[in-house]
């Protein structure tokens, strides 16, 4: 696909845009024994902690 103006430009912009927006994000922490060992519950902790101060309620943990 070539992009010849703008225009174009704006359009796949918005396009690509809400694909992304549409995918579902996934982090993922080990929590395998060496993980736990160097501190992967901290990380979990963390990451849940964020998520409420921020009011991200769609979330699986």
């Amino acid at each position: 696909m070539r992009i010849e103006s703008p225009k174009q430009l704006a359009e796949l912009r918005d396009t690509l845009s809400k694909k992304e927006n549409a995918i579902k994000k996934k982090v993922m922490v080990c929590c395998g024994p060496g993980c736990l060992a160097n501190g992967a519950a901290k990380i979990v902790d963390e990451l849940k902690n964020q998520l409420k101060k921020k009011n991200i309620k769609d979330f699986d943990i």
